[in-house]
């Protein structure tokens, strides 16, 4: 089982990947988030430096391959 502290690390690992795969799509985070239906760049944000839950970060991601 995961500590707190590798999920944690986890989560940034991909926060990061988010953030580059985003920038090479040349999507803003505001962008982004209008694109998922939100109306703040914080979801995304957040997600990017792994301060929000998985769900949301694989979430985030998702979209992103799909556009």
């Amino acid at each position: 089982m995961l500590s707190d502290a590798q999920i944690k690390e986890i989560h940034k690992i991909i926060g990061k990947n988010v953030a580059k795969i985003r920038k090479e799509k040349k999507y803003s985070q505001l962008k982004l988030s209008l694109e998922m239906g939100h109306n703040s760049v914080s979801l995304v944000s957040f997600a990017e430096i792994g301060l929000k839950g998985a769900h949301l970060i694989l979430n985030i991601y998702y979209k992103l391959l799909l556009f």
